[in-house]
């Protein structure tokens, strides 16, 4: 009872301290702000964190033109990256902080072409520091919390928990680095995490269209690219982090719950402590994930890699557990969990774990089907359609309704030719070299190989099959990993296929090499069926093996780290507008016909007079002075679900502008994003869902527990 009553205390505190510093602490407080001489930008400017404002004309439509605070005689005292002037904003707010006292800190405009005017600088205190200080403290007292209120079970699980932050953070070395490597991915990813917080500072959860994008024209990256778990980053942007230390904290946070995930679903996989602090390590520290992490910066991908542990654990449970328990279906909530994660976080990755799981079918064919079997598969797809729904009925509606450029490439054959770029044997054995290049190219490339240690558990398992000490396990493993390898590679036809029926639809994976990732996970579950075969009451040889492994795990990371502080380009984001807001990576969700070059980034009337009076997020307010009916046009992208204050309807103009409407008159036109009311009732159907599966795991772990 006393227990309880603390608990209870613990989390009241934590609920009012949050509630009550949101109320004081998270407007956006600023000073009042000073001018800044624009024919002499130099200004003494205190410790503390600021908010500028620039306003400015720019016609410098072909080459970047950036604006950087910088102090000479003290170059490290403020924080701050370049901004973007960029040609189709007259003004906007970046933040700097300055972290020791300057009296020559300067605002300098580096042009590369084309003219620039700056009309005015503004520059005021904000409260970002307190607002980083606020959610550290919050941070800091659920950490402690958590060890009061479950310090029996953390005491019983210590080494557990070590396991889990060691693997971690062999994996997290590189983020020691002051500044964070501009992977392939990171201003796509950057800018879907500044979207989602500046969509919720405006009002709009869950997030489905961003203004954000191409200066207001709007992209709807959160409909066709699960975003569940990036509103942890985005929350810290709101609370003052900047840009590159949001997604750095957001790493960290994910190796840790791989490493989470991959030590809980281990341990039940192969019920020995050393067998699951070796595969635990195995899966954290694989090469493609330090490549995926760093070089690449797929922060989907990454993701993604934390739910395919749970996939595998309930792949397990379906084909060992015993048909007839009263538990076994709830093999299907494990599968539903996992592949919901998936989905969730990146749809390429499902895609790929679907392809491994027909093979693990296939492999299994007789106990495929069984009716038990079977019917849990079944259950798994209906549990995982009704735990996504709030991200696939809005994906389906817009995929459906919209003629979007990622499906004229599929349907028109975009995706061949992407056989010569899949992984060569030599690249699956290349353990030593640079990490770094690119993806697509046959030369100059990246990593791309699971890991010594796991190619080197594939080598130790031919030779276990050879002299007929395996099982069939570790033969299904074995088989498995060398068909994904094979799917990774420039061996397979890949060509071939895109020219079969739907052959481009499988194609449009991108990369072969993808199913590393896939390789990742069998291999390392091949280690642990290989360790296995190891006799529990044999510690010394399993001490040795573990510390080989711990100690090659260091040492790739610090192989890694070596060449990440030598090849990798660095950036040091603050702002928002330090990142290329008109860059929507390949255009995938731009609709057919769009023609970004020749963007309009004034509203349009045929007759008369337009302007806007407001913007905030996806509602946007044109007032119209026209002696006649007219038609207007917005930069708004005339997206599914956009309507008018006038009820008139919105139709796609020039470039798939939104276009309405107006009577004669004077008048004021609000322009809004209103998702769906069945948008809403999708979303409550994965709650409720998500609640009664916890609620069926308890009963029935309950009902196990008294028989």
């Amino acid at each position: 009872m006393r227990k309880a009553l603390l608990n209870i205390i613990l989390i009241a505190f934590l609920i009012i301290y949050i509630a009550a510093g949101s109320l004081i602490i998270l407007p956006k407080k600023t000073t009042d702000p000073v001018s800044v001489d624009v024919s002499d930008p130099v200004i003494h400017l205190d410790k503390g964190s600021y908010t500028v404002h620039i306003d400015y004309h720019s016609t410098n439509k072909d080459n970047e033109t950036t604006c950087l605070v910088v102090s000479d005689s003290d170059p490290d005292a403020i924080y701050s990256s370049k901004v973007r002037l960029e040609p189709y904003y007259t003004g906007f707010d970046f933040d700097l902080e300055v972290l020791s006292p300057v009296d020559d800190a300067e605002f300098v405009i580096i042009n590369n072409g084309g003219e620039e005017e700056i009309n005015g600088i503004t520059i005021s205190r904000n409260n970002n520091v307190q607002l980083r200080a606020f959610i550290i403290s919050w941070f800091v007292l659920i950490i402690i919390s958590v060890i009061i209120m479950f310090r029996s079970w953390i005491r019983s699980n210590i080494k557990g928990i070590a396991v889990c932050l060691a693997a971690a953070a062999v994996v997290s070395l590189p983020l020691l680095v002051p500044a964070l490597s501009h992977g392939h991915d990171f201003n796509f990813h950057a800018m879907r995490i500044e979207s989602i917080a500046y969509e919720l500072l405006n009002g709009q959860f869950p997030v489905r269209m961003s203004s954000l994008w191409i200066a207001g024209y709007g992209y709807p990256a959160s409909i066709f690219y699960g975003d569940a778990t990036l509103y942890l980053p985005a929350v810290l942007r709101i609370f003052g982090f900047s840009v590159n230390n949001a997604l750095k904290l957001y790493i960290l946070a994910v190796n840790i719950a791989t490493a989470t995930a991959a030590y809980a679903c281990f341990s039940r996989i192969f019920k020995r402590f050393d067998v699951t602090v070796v595969t635990t390590i195995l899966y954290c520290s694989s090469n493609f994930r330090f490549v995926d992490c760093f070089v690449r910066n797929t922060i989907g991908e990454i993701t993604a890699l934390i739910f395919l542990p749970l996939v595998a654990l309930a792949m397990y449970r379906i084909y060992t557990d015993d048909i007839k328990s009263s538990r076994y279906y709830i093999d299907s909530l494990i599968l539903a969990a996992g592949m919901s994660g998936l989905i969730l976080t990146h749809i390429i990755t499902t895609e790929l774990t679907c392809a491994v799981l027909v093979i693990i079918v296939l492999f299994f064919i007789k106990k495929t089907f069984r009716k038990e079997t079977l019917m849990c598969f079944i259950f798994a797809v209906f549990e995982t359609l009704l735990f996504t729904a709030s991200f696939t009925v809005p994906f389906f509606h817009y995929y459906l309704q919209i003629d979007t450029y990622v499906r004229a490439r599929i349907a028109n054959g975009f995706y061949g030719g992407i056989q010569k770029i899949g992984v060569s044997i030599s690249d699956l054995f290349r353990f030593w070299g640079s990490w770094f290049g690119k993806g697509d190219l046959l030369t100059d490339r990246m990593s791309l190989t699971p890991g010594i240690m796991l190619m080197a558990a594939l080598l130790a398992s031919f030779v276990i099959l050879i002299m007929r000490k395996g099982n069939y396990r570790i033969l299904v493993l074995s088989a498995a990993s060398v068909i994904t390898l094979f799917l990774a590679s420039s061996y397979f036809p890949w060509d071939l296929v895109n020219t079969l029926p739907l052959g481009n639809s499988i194609c449009s994976i991108q990369f072969p090499w993808r199913f590393l990732g896939m390789s990742m996970i069998l291999l390392t579950l091949l280690a642990g069926e290989l360790l296995s075969l190891i006799p529990g009451s044999n510690k010394k040889a399993m001490i040795a093996i573990a510390a080989t492994v711990a100690v090659t795990a260091v040492i790739i990371s610090s192989v890694f780290l070596y060449y990440y502080k030598k090849e990798a380009v660095f950036t040091d984001y603050v702002d928002t507008h330090s990142l290329n807001i008109d860059s929507v990576a390949g255009s995938e969700y731009i609709m057919v016909g769009t023609n970004q070059d020749t963007l309009s980034f004034e509203p349009v009337i045929d007759s008369g007079e337009v302007e806007i009076t407001e913007r905030r997020g996806t509602t946007v307010k044109v007032r119209t002075v026209t002696d006649k009916a007219a038609t207007v046009s917005i930069p708004v992208f005339a997206y599914p679900n956009y309507k008018t204050s006038t009820e008139v309807p919105v139709t796609h103009g020039e470039n798939d502008m939104v276009t309405f409407e107006v009577s004669a008159g004077d008048n004021i036109t609000t322009i809004s994003y209103d998702a769906p009311f069945f948008y809403r009732i999708a979303e409550a159907v994965s709650i409720l869902s998500v609640i009664g599966a916890v609620i069926i795991c308890r009963r029935t772990k309950d009902i196990s527990q008294q028989k």
